[in-house]
């Protein structure tokens, strides 16, 4: 995935929605992030953050690393995603699947 230059919020940690305190520079996403989200989502749409989370952390990760979803805004993911989508290879579903999944674990995130 291609990092913007643009810098974000100067915090050095967030608060989720559930009071979960994360640091921003040691922020690693992990399936206990999808995990929380059981009985937000329908099984439908778990399935494919499921599905986003795999492909996150198996197919991006693979060139770029663990970044920290939290760092970028929807606005700055939304063209992330778009930008390497084809370089990856990865299809409609698949590509809207990412989306999904990072969109679930922003909306945890307490500005």
């Amino acid at each position: 995935m291609t990092l913007l230059a643009a810098c974000s919020s100067t915090k050095s940690s967030i608060t989720t929605k559930d009071s979960t305190t994360i640091k921003k520079a040691t922020y690693k996403p992990k399936i206990e992030d999808v995990n929380t989200l059981n009985g937000k989502y329908s099984e439908q749409e778990l399935a494919v953050i499921k599905q986003g989370f795999a492909i996150y952390t198996n197919e991006c990760t693979k060139c770029h690393g663990e970044k920290n979803i939290l760092s970028f805004n929807e606005s700055e993911w939304a063209n992330i995603i778009d930008d390497m989508a084809p370089k990856a290879k990865l299809n409609s579903t698949q590509k809207e699947a990412v989306s999904k999944y990072i969109l679930a674990i922003k909306a945890m995130q307490i500005e």
